[in-house]
């Protein structure tokens, strides 16, 4: 079965529906789900929510292998969150969240609750969340599994993979704009010449 976690907290900053996808890791973040994909929902309203028969999933529809189907004994408590780890577990397979992925939430009626996306792609690290800020999803690098929102900013996607795919400064600078060839024997050169160099 997965594993759920339910939080009641005070909310602050309640938006006008009760029940909303609060926040969505990608990644995983917060200490929540061992690292894994997560969804948070909130309750806004003064009322529990049964959640019997509600349904969670991601783009690939409503009816695909693995959405979340909540049981008879979930419910969403009234000023409250509810996480539902997601990438699937032993015993069950459930959607996994990609980057570029949207969530939804249907009522046991079939009808839609909440949805969140199709997200940009700017999530895909650990910790960096899709979230409900009040008036519409952005994307924060401090998860709050749990808890109200934060937010803090985030280094967009592409930059963040740039740093992380920058080339050794002995052989960088000389790949640049060197033609495939010459870019071997200069970066053959430039090795020589840094190894000499020791």
């Amino acid at each position: 079965m997965m594993r759920r976690i339910v939080v009641g907290a005070a909310w602050v900053g309640a938006s006008s529906a009760a029940v909303r996808i609060n926040e969505v890791a990608d990644r995983g973040g917060g200490g929540a789900c061992g690292g894994r994909d997560w969804v948070e929902l909130a309750n806004d309203g003064a009322a529990d929510v049964a959640l019997a028969g509600y349904v969670l999933h991601d783009a690939k529809g409503p009816t695909a292998d693995d959405v979340y189907s909540f049981g008879a004994d979930e419910v969403l408590p009234a000023h409250g969150f509810l996480v539902v780890c997601c990438s699937g577990t032993a015993d069950r397979d459930v959607f996994g969240v990609n980057p570029f992925d949207s969530v939804h939430l249907l009522d046991a009626s079939g009808s839609a609750v909440a949805a969140a996306g199709p997200m940009t792609g700017d999530g895909g690290s650990p910790g960096i969340t899709y979230a409900w800020d009040g008036a519409a999803y952005a994307y924060t690098a401090t998860a709050t599994p749990g808890d109200p929102n934060e937010f803090s900013a985030v280094v967009p996607r592409k930059a963040r993979l740039k740093a992380q795919n920058v080339c050794n400064p002995i052989i960088g600078p000389h790949l640049s704009r060197a033609a495939p060839g010459a870019a071997l024997a200069t970066v053959a050169a430039g090795a020589a010449a840094a190894l000499a160099a020791l």
